[in-house]
């Protein structure tokens, strides 16, 4: 589908924290939040090379991240570190809601990596042990309500998290004797390295609706980098509105709500179309595929998922 360039006007780059069109924030003096699709490339790239080489680019990075690390501390001091404060719902786990959610997100990529096993050698299977993949990077794993559903279908599980007592409380609850090669992190997912070529699995729940447009594209273009050919990257996003379609005010969020709920289209494009302008190959399994539960109980299909795998 062809989709005309379109560039954000002067009036929405002099505005500050007020609502996009598309339901995200645009920032005072920044390109670095706003999401058209397909986005400007030139302004795009512009926003990365600032990024990797402006110390004021830096400065409003980490003024960013901040605040969005108060938003957590202040939702970690609202709900508890629990399933509740993972998915910023109150009683997540009455009928089966939580539950439900991640079963369906964890079959999507279960289902693919038992299917990619199936198809290996024998020589091949034998690298992984009794496991069907070997080493699976979750990015924004919190308390680890979804990395012990991860953790049977790899040899190793890297989960990180930037919240501290999240990744504390994941490590207590999911290592395990029979797991000795797990590592839990607290990190920022955008300073994380790891040697190319590394990792089979990369997955997100619920991740670059917290980070810039620059910043998503460093992280796809690093997350592909990161996977050996073969490798699956899985994400899921809120996608043109709250999981909850706003019916929570979020009072306890004092600064309000950073998150960019951008349109599916903007990461349909980063998945599908630009891997290639960083030199990556890309097959695309599913794209905006929705989260069922939510449509059933919330009466929404933004909650969406990608599945690629880097050739």
């Amino acid at each position: 589908m062809q989709t005309a360039q379109v560039s954000p006007s002067k009036d929405a780059l002099s505005s500050v924290n007020s609502p996009c069109s598309n339901g995200g924030l645009v920032r005072k003096n920044s390109l670095r939040t706003i999401s058209t699709y397909p986005p400007n490339e030139l302004e795009l790239q512009q926003q990365v090379d600032t990024a990797a080489n402006g110390a004021q680019e830096s400065m409003q990075d980490e003024e960013e991240r901040g605040r969005f690390r108060r938003y957590w501390d202040a939702a970690l001091k609202e709900f508890g570190c629990s399933e509740d404060v993972m998915m910023l719902k109150k009683k997540a786990t009455e009928d089966g809601f939580a539950e439900a959610d991640r079963e369906e997100v964890v079959g999507w990529i279960k289902e693919q990596i038992v299917a990619d096993h199936a198809n290996m050698s024998a020589e091949e299977q034998s690298k992984f042990g009794s496991y069907p993949t070997g080493t699976l990077l979750e990015l924004g794993a919190g308390i680890g309500r979804i990395s012990f559903m991860l953790q049977p279908l790899c040899q190793k599980l890297v989960a990180v998290d930037f919240l501290q007592p999240c990744i504390e409380m994941n490590k207590k609850i999911n290592t395990r004797e029979e797991r000795p090669l797990d590592e839990f992190m607290c990190a920022d997912a955008t300073k994380l390295e790891f040697a190319p070529g590394s990792l089979d699995v990369v997955f997100w729940n619920w991740l670059m609706m917290y980070l810039s447009d620059a910043e998503v594209t460093e992280l796809i273009d690093r997350a592909l980098t990161w996977l050996k050919p073969g490798g699956l990257l899985f994400c899921r996003e809120s996608c043109g509105e709250p999981s909850d379609k706003n019916a929570s005010k979020r009072a306890w969020a004092t600064e309000g709500n950073p998150t960019m709920y951008r349109p599916a289209g903007f990461y349909s494009w980063l998945m599908t179309e630009f891997p290639e302008s960083r030199g990556h190959k890309v097959e695309v399994i599913f794209k905006e595929r929705p989260v069922s539960i939510y449509k059933i109980k919330v009466g929404t299909e933004g909650q969406q998922a990608w599945l690629i795998r880097k050739l």
